[in-house]
């Protein structure tokens, strides 16, 4: 009887043969013991918590020691057993008083029986609740944009709720920048590509233009702009801009020269715009409203065709987000 009746070739035979092997190992993979996975598992440098340190984050740890688990390929109940290794101190009493209170011969520790009970120690909702609020205050203040951005992604896995879709994580992002740099950013969210990272690099960008900029660096506060020189006259003019005035009577409107009465312009504020359904448009040429008070605001953001109904009449009004707090819609005079 032949031995390679197929007539292949010495290269085609030991190809063959390779991928039996590999079809047997996949098919029995070898059984490994606990203490070759502590051996990989160390080899990771995986997190120690110690329960002793003001310092430490419970659920960091527990976030990180999960990602490393999972990449090992660990099971459930491996995964119980290999974290357990990596506490000391305090934590390490804690899980051997637990494990010890346990029923002998009931259900296994798996990774979720452990986390619960590890988070329900170490991470009460006390201090949860403790981290949602820091999160909702805060600010940029005077940290960078750097350390503003590290601290929100670090804050934001306590209030899973308030960022839930992509928008919410990015508006919220920008709750906390006030001023000229929040409006110039709410811009660049309305570009389809845009996420959370890309984000946090073009406010770092635009920050470093804004305190940059030569009339921002002179202006010592207020609205106020200097005046053209005659030398400065040949340069180039800064984009034009729409103005709007709300006055305090009609008479006073009329004497405006940058007035137009009958003024058709809708206004929404920025609270009530989060409901909508519809994404804004961006101005090509801003409108500053001026409002009794001498205050400025500048505003490059519409929302079109919003229906809207006043006493039983449907209607549609282009909507310009205003940042103020004090009405939800300003409906034009048409």
């Amino acid at each position: 009887m032949p031995v390679n009746p197929a007539g292949l070739t010495d290269a085609e035979v030991r190809a063959s043969l390779a991928q039996m092997a590999q079809n047997v190992l996949r098919e029995n993979p070898p059984v490994r013991s606990m203490a070759d996975r502590l051996r990989d598992f160390t080899r990771m440098n995986p997190p120690i918590f110690t329960g002793a340190k003001t310092s430490e984050d419970p659920q960091e740890f527990i976030d990180e020691l999960h990602m490393i688990l999972v990449a090992m390929g660990a099971t459930n109940i491996e995964k119980a057993e290999l974290a357990s290794y990596q506490l000391k101190d305090v934590a390490q009493s804690w899980c051997k008083m637990w494990r010890d209170s346990r029923v002998l011969g009931g259900v296994p520790v798996t990774w979720e029986l452990f986390k619960t009970s590890f988070l329900e120690r170490f991470f009460p909702r006390e201090m949860k609740e403790a981290k949602v609020e820091e999160f909702i205050n805060l600010k940029l203040g005077s940290m960078t944009v750097r350390e503003y951005s590290l601290k929100f992604v670090k804050l934001s896995r306590y209030a899973t709720p308030l960022v839930s879709t992509s928008r919410e994580e990015m508006s919220r992002f920008l709750t906390g920048i006030n001023g000229e740099l929040e409006d110039e950013c709410r811009a660049a969210m309305l570009h389809d590509n845009m996420d959370l990272s890309r984000l946090m690099v073009h406010v770092q960008q635009s920050g470093h233009m804004v305190r940059d900029c030569p009339q921002n660096r002179g202006q010592a506060g207020g609205n106020a702009q200097p005046r053209p020189t005659p030398q400065s006259a040949g340069a180039a003019e800064p984009p034009k801009r729409n103005r709007f005035y709300a006055l305090k009577g009609r008479e006073e409107q009329e004497k405006s020269a940058d007035v137009v009465t009958g003024s058709t312009l809708s206004f929404v504020t920025p609270l009530l715009a989060l409901n909508f359904e519809v994404l804004p448009e961006v101005l090509h040429n801003p409108i500053v409203v001026s409002t009794p008070l001498g205050e400025n605001m500048r505003t490059d953001r519409v929302y079109q065709n919003c229906p809207i109904v006043v006493s039983g009449r449907a209607m549609c009004a282009n909507l310009i987000e205003l940042p103020m707090h004090d009405f939800d819609i300003i409906l034009g005079m048409d």
